[in-house]
């Protein structure tokens, strides 16, 4: 039973005892009382209870706790919650998006603990959670002694889901997000991605009513940590236009066969700014301004994540088509112009084969 009939009593301290400190308040008629080592402490807790009854709070009538004390001694831990999330969402994501999540929650959780005392060594922790406590399929097959010993310290440490509405918390996990292994800066866009994740995964916790609010909703005062950025092009590094002229024709000498190739492979790299894999599924629509020279509109780009994790992970390859803008449209968000030849050396069919191919 909830009531809001709520007194408390002054802190009254006794001159023996190891806990001298009685903290003392009624609800509805029923007396209820907490021990204390130190003054502190006790006026801690009595705080706490005036201030669930300022903020209109009902309190058991059983247990003398107001609601938020009550949640938060019995809530779920956080690393709980992370792996009821990965579970949820296994069956609902791609490949990719496994392995985002599995990243963010294996750099936040060794953060969000009690204290670090019997952790077990970073390395070890973090190979635990991503290979086996994030992954589904993997989290009850057999691990080896240090894994299960990590996993079972993490289960012990972690903090309950509702500390993450304290700032500290919550901030510490962005921290983590915002850092790499080596503890320096991460660009903007990985901090971006892990935020994201961090983001569903609270409001999860708000749908399954383990956090009153999700604390990213609300503008926090606090700043990633940012990314040193190198303002120069390092010449040793990055080749010059004369020097990729001088690779490309190098490369046509490789044979009749693999020539042409290369050099439309290794040109589409560096004038289009392609992966590799993009290239290899490239079909090409080229449309001539003048003699020599285009804008090539992929017609078709595939992609596929692969497998990861030696196969748990993995998504189907998607394809779709890409057309040029029409007249008047805004311009294709990724043309390239360059020269004609080397794309459509690339897309020619190879002799006695009916399809495109890269050199093998």
């Amino acid at each position: 039973m909830k009531s809001y009939r709520v007194r408390i009593w002054k802190i009254s301290t006794k001159k023996t005892g190891g806990r001298p400190h009685m903290v003392r308040w009624v609800v509805e008629d029923k007396v209820f009382s907490e021990l204390f080592t130190t003054w502190e402490l006790a006026d801690s807790f009595r705080a706490d209870l005036k201030r669930a009854a300022q903020n209109g709070e009902a309190f058991d009538t059983e247990t003398g706790m107001p609601d938020s004390k009550a949640r938060a001694q019995n809530a779920m831990t956080w690393y709980a919650h992370v792996c009821d999330y990965v579970d949820t969402r296994w069956s609902k994501v791609s490949g990719r998006q496994r392995i985002s999540i599995a990243e963010t929650l294996a750099a936040v959780t060794p953060l969000l603990v009690r204290d670090r005392r019997g952790a077990p060594d970073a390395r070890v922790l973090r190979s635990a959670l991503y290979q086996w406590a994030f992954n589904k399929q993997h989290r009850d097959s057999d691990k080896p002694e240090d894994i299960a010993e990590a996993l079972q310290w993490i289960a012990k440490a972690s903090v309950p889901v509702t500390e993450l509405a304290d700032y500290d918390r919550i901030t510490s996990a962005l921290d983590g997000c915002a850092r790499k292994l080596d503890g320096t800066a991460a660009s903007a866009g990985y901090y971006s991605r892990r935020r994201r994740v961090l983001f569903n995964v609270l409001r999860y916790a708000v749908f399954k009513k383990r956090l009153a609010k999700n604390p990213l909703s609300e503008e926090l005062d606090w700043k990633p940590p940012e990314a040193e950025v190198c303002e120069e092009i390092d010449p040793s590094v990055v080749a010059s236009p004369e020097q990729v002229q001088e690779l490309l024709t190098a490369v046509s000498y490789a044979g009749w066969r693999r020539g042409d190739r290369l050099v439309a492979f290794f040109a589409c790299m560096y004038y289009a700014m392609m992966r590799p894999s993009e290239v290899a599924a490239l079909r090409l629509g080229l449309h001539p301004s003048r003699k020599g020279v285009g804008t090539a509109y992929p017609q078709r780009l595939s992609t596929d994540c692969g497998q990861q994790m030696d196969g748990q992970w993995s998504s189907p390859r998607a394809t779709w088509p890409q057309r040029p803008p029409a007249q008047g449209q805004a311009g294709h968000p990724h043309p390239a112009t360059t020269s004609v030849r080397p794309p459509r050396s690339h897309s020619a069919p190879r002799r006695g084969a009916g399809r495109s191919a890269l050199p093998h």
